[in-house]
Protein backbone atom coordinates (compact mmCIF):
# COMPACT_ATOMS: atom_id res chain seq x y z
CA UNK A 1 0.00 0.00 0.00
CA UNK A 2 2.73 2.41 0.78
CA UNK A 3 4.61 1.49 -2.45
CA UNK A 4 1.60 2.26 -4.21
CA UNK A 5 1.42 5.94 -2.86
CA UNK A 6 5.06 6.77 -3.71
CA UNK A 7 4.81 5.65 -7.13
CA UNK A 8 1.31 7.84 -7.26
CA UNK A 9 2.95 10.54 -5.27
CA UNK A 10 6.07 10.24 -8.11
CA UNK A 11 3.49 10.73 -11.20
CA UNK A 12 1.56 13.60 -9.67
CA UNK A 13 5.02 15.00 -9.10
CA UNK A 14 6.03 14.95 -12.76
CA UNK A 15 2.69 15.39 -14.15
CA UNK A 16 3.26 18.90 -12.35
CA UNK A 17 6.55 19.42 -13.24
CA UNK A 18 6.16 18.70 -16.55
CA UNK A 19 3.05 21.37 -16.72
CA UNK A 20 5.00 23.77 -14.89
CA UNK A 21 7.98 23.58 -18.22
CA UNK A 22 5.14 23.72 -20.32
CA UNK A 23 3.55 26.70 -19.01
CA UNK A 24 7.47 28.67 -18.25
CA UNK A 25 7.96 27.79 -21.96
CA UNK A 26 4.91 28.76 -23.76
CA UNK A 27 3.22 31.82 -21.56
CA UNK A 28 6.47 32.62 -19.62
CA UNK A 29 8.70 33.64 -22.09
CA UNK A 30 11.47 31.02 -20.46
CA UNK A 31 13.30 29.19 -23.51
CA UNK A 32 14.82 25.79 -22.89
CA UNK A 33 18.30 26.71 -22.50
CA UNK A 34 16.97 29.17 -19.33
CA UNK A 35 15.41 25.99 -18.16
CA UNK A 36 18.64 24.07 -18.56
CA UNK A 37 21.02 26.83 -17.08
CA UNK A 38 18.02 26.53 -14.07
CA UNK A 39 18.73 22.71 -13.84
CA UNK A 40 22.62 23.28 -14.22
CA UNK A 41 22.16 25.53 -10.94
CA UNK A 42 20.03 23.30 -8.96
CA UNK A 43 22.46 20.46 -9.71
CA UNK A 44 25.38 22.94 -8.46
CA UNK A 45 23.88 23.93 -5.52
CA UNK A 46 23.03 20.42 -4.88
CA UNK A 47 26.81 19.23 -5.21
CA UNK A 48 27.99 22.22 -2.97
CA UNK A 49 25.61 21.13 -0.12
CA UNK A 50 26.34 17.85 -0.16
CA UNK A 51 29.99 18.87 0.31
CA UNK A 52 29.97 21.31 2.90
CA UNK A 53 27.44 19.50 5.12
CA UNK A 54 29.54 16.54 6.98
CA UNK A 55 27.54 13.44 6.69
CA UNK A 56 27.36 11.72 10.51
CA UNK A 57 28.03 8.18 11.30
CA UNK A 58 24.93 6.08 12.49
CA UNK A 59 26.11 4.05 15.93
CA UNK A 60 23.18 2.36 16.11
CA UNK A 61 22.06 -0.13 13.58
CA UNK A 62 18.93 0.38 11.76
CA UNK A 63 16.00 -1.98 11.80
CA UNK A 64 15.70 -4.42 9.04
CA UNK A 65 12.94 -6.32 9.68
CA UNK A 66 8.86 -5.51 9.27
CA UNK A 67 7.48 -3.96 12.48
Amino acid sequence: MVFGRIISLRSITSAIIFGLVYLAVEFGGFSFFDLFLGGCFTIAIACFCWSAYPGFTSTVEQRKNTV
